[in-house]
């Protein structure tokens, strides 16, 4: 298998498991800020908090990028999306909104920059197959879309839960990312070289 290949597979495959996380911070974020905080009226704050991270770390990260590379900076998202569940999981059995907060950015940064995952595999194919080869690493997002509530789903049915029931979660979605990061390792030489 080519390395532009290789490198396109292995994105992909990053994007299942960070995907996977993402999937649970966007269903259980909000109900998340609500068990801890027992304040219904900020419903919406915990996704606003989760995009607006990701809008502002999406634009240093790109140009960090340029700089150094797309996969230590890639690798660097993996390592927020698993720092930010652990977090929000503090926060969960601390009690501690604040917690819950930082911990939603981090997840919300995380996706964001796993996120240029598509911009280095398109970047690695001659123009004419960019889209083939960002397509590759976008079946990724919707596999974990898929995977992630078949694996998620089992430990929620039938269940009303509190802070510290919503702990468990997030420690798993931080052990689910931990192998989008160990895969993240296999991809080299890095996109920005081959594109080169």
């Amino acid at each position: 298998m080519s390395p532009v290949r290789r490198n396109a597979v292995l994105l992909a495959l990053g994007l299942v498991f960070q995907s996977g996380m993402i999937q649970l911070a966007v269903a259980l974020g909000t109900v998340t800020i609500v068990a801890v905080t027992g304040v219904k009226g900020i419903l919406g704050l915990g996704p606003a908090v989760f995009l607006v991270a990701g809008a502002l770390a999406v634009g240093p990260a790109g140009r960090l990028s340029d700089r150094v590379g797309r996969m230590p900076v890639i690798r660097t998202g993996f390592v927020l999306g698993i720092v930010g569940p652990l977090v929000t999981a503090a926060g969960c059995a601390a009690t501690s909104g604040v917690l819950v907060f930082v911990g939603l950015g981090l997840c919300g940064a995380a996706q964001s920059i796993v996120l240029l995952s598509r911009a280095a595999a398109a970047e690695m194919f001659p123009p004419e197959r960019r889209a083939r080869g960002m397509s590759i690493v976008l079946f990724g997002v919707v596999s974990g879309a898929i995977w992630g509530p078949l694996v998620f789903g089992p430990m929620f049915a039938g269940r009303a839960l509190t802070a510290h029931d919503l702990t468990v979660p997030w420690v798993a979605a931080a052990a689910f990312t931990v192998g989008g990061l160990l895969v993240s390792f296999g991809v080299r030489p890095d996109p920005r070289e081959l594109s080169r």
